[in-house]
């Protein structure tokens, strides 16, 4: 029997649960290959020689690495390692990086195979095979849809793209009992861990795709919409509170409520079902969608917090990343959230190619205004096989020497038509004018769903805003934001 390792890297990402490996897993299991485990560095907070230690003793025979474009070099390191420990194992990458990258990842020699898009299926296919033969090199990948490998001169071979799953109810829950939920049980390192209600939480996706062209998404799950039905969503719910005493749910669809009768309908479910659980969106919902329908009945299914991905509020910057979203509809989104009592956030990118001091004030200017519990501030982080990536690659030339460059607090140079210091004094005064307000600290508090939490943790939530918002020398700043890759 093929023993299988599936590894998420370490790295200062939220420490969520990895439900790519967990589906997969689950996949896997369900057609019989059973002897495999899940190692969660990040959660776990593994360091390389734990997990040397791991793979050294389950010894596996394939080593599976997920890996974001951010997390490419632990990626490789990690393929490094199984294969310091395991000479013969078969190595595979699937995830973002290597769906946006498969040549940058393949020219790694330690690499054998990539898993592009979506990876039940394909994995499901590459494993099966290595299971039935003594080798890897016996294998013949060519007949297995969404995959990339190299072929004998070393050059990179991608087979045709995999048909997405039409069927999302057919797929198995994620493999909850591989990996340690107790581990995640906490609400220090989550997206919603500032606000974040109850620490017994769990992640789910109700559906996958999105058909919308913003130019800086990877869209890995591709442009088609295929959704789960609300009765499979509840009882996901139901069997995630009573196996695991889950209290909290949050919500990671890029489209949730692009179907607004289904989504309607998931809250009316939940609140049948009286389960006295918190419902968040820290990933995001279209706030063009949102009517006051949806947000009634969010809040009686127990909705507390909503993300809404709004970016940028200039014209010329909306239609250049093809955002689509009228200013006036995000007002309203944000006033009914603001009416219900729920906590919104707000996402915006700061420092689009061209982007003028104007123009990004006026996105902070929004934020500043608005009734927005929390805002989000980011620089625009071009990803790989992005149209943003193909636009930075034509107006900085040289930029992009890689894949892996950039991390979450600074993109090396700013690419708007300002400069690097002008930029950071824009990032710094934004978030200052927005959080440094009574009216908005006073928000934060009368909404915070944890306030003997929020007494705890405040010493390092007020360093976190002074240090964002406070002028400071550009070295100490940048030792201040330590990266937040791998």
């Amino acid at each position: 029997m093929t023993r299988i390792l599936l590894i998420r890297a370490n790295s200062r990402l939220p420490r969520t649960l990895p439900l790519g490996l967990m589906s997969i897993a689950a996949f896997l299991r369900q057609r019989g290959l059973t002897e495999l485990r899940i190692l969660d560095m990040r959660v776990r907070d593994l360091s390389l020689e734990q997990a040397r230690a791991e793979i050294a003793a389950y010894q596996p025979d394939v080593v599976g690495i997920t890996a974001l474009s951010l997390e490419a070099r632990s990626a490789h390191q990690l393929l490094a390692l199984a294969r310091g420990v395991r000479p013969g194992c078969t190595t595979i990458i699937g995830g973002p990086y290597p769906t946006a990258t498969p040549e940058l990842a393949l020219s790694d020699p330690l690499l054998d195979y990539a898993v592009l898009s979506e990876g039940e299926e394909t994995a499901w296919e590459l494993l099966n095979a290595l299971s039935q033969v003594a080798a890897a090199s016996e294998v013949d990948p060519r007949s297995i849809a969404g995959l990339a490998y190299r072929d004998q001169d070393g050059g990179t071979i991608l087979t045709p793209p995999r048909a997405p799953i039409a069927d999302m109810d057919s797929l198995p829950w994620p493999a909850y009992d591989l990996v340690d939920m107790e581990a995640t049980f906490s609400q220090l390192g989550t997206h919603l861990s500032p606000q974040q209600a109850r620490a017994r939480y769990a992640p789910v996706f109700t559906s996958r795709g999105c058909p919308f062209g913003c130019i800086y998404c990877q869209h890995m799950f591709g442009r088609q919409i295929r959704y789960r039905s609300p009765e499979n969503v509840l009882a996901q719910i139901v069997h995630l509170v009573e196996t695991y005493g889950v209290r909290e749910i949050h919500f990671e669809d890029d489209s949730f409520n692009v179907d607004m009768d289904r989504a309607k309908r998931i809250f009316e479910l939940i609140a049948e079902a009286d389960l006295g659980i918190k419902l968040a969106f820290p990933n995001g919902v279209r706030a063009d969608r949102v009517d006051e329908a949806f947000m009634a009945k969010g809040k009686a299914a127990g909705v507390y917090s909503i993300a809404f991905g709004i970016e940028a509020v200039s014209p010329r910057i909306c239609k250049m990343i093809h955002k689509g979203l009228s200013v006036e509809k995000v007002t309203q989104a944000v006033d009914l959230a603001y009416k219900y009592g729920i906590w919104s956030i707000g996402f915006f990118m700061l420092g689009f190619p061209g982007e003028t001091r104007e123009e990004m004030q006026q996105t902070i200017e929004f934020a500043v205004r608005s009734k927005l519990t929390t805002a989000s501030l980011h620089s625009v982080i071009p990803l790989p096989a992005t149209p943003l990536w193909d636009l930075v690659s034509r107006t900085h030339p040289g930029l992009l020497e890689t894949a892996t460059q950039f991390d979450f607090e600074y993109t090396g140079q700013p690419l708007a038509a300002v400069s690097e210091a002008e930029f950071q004094a824009l990032f710094t005064g934004a978030f200052r004018r927005f959080y440094f307000r009574p009216s908005r600290l006073w928000r934060l508090w009368a909404l915070h769903p944890d306030k003997p939490w929020l007494l705890r943790t405040m010493p390092g939530r007020a360093w976190g805003l002074l240090k964002r918002g406070i002028p400071l020398p550009k070295r100490l700043k940048r030792r201040l934001f330590r990266k937040n890759v791998a």
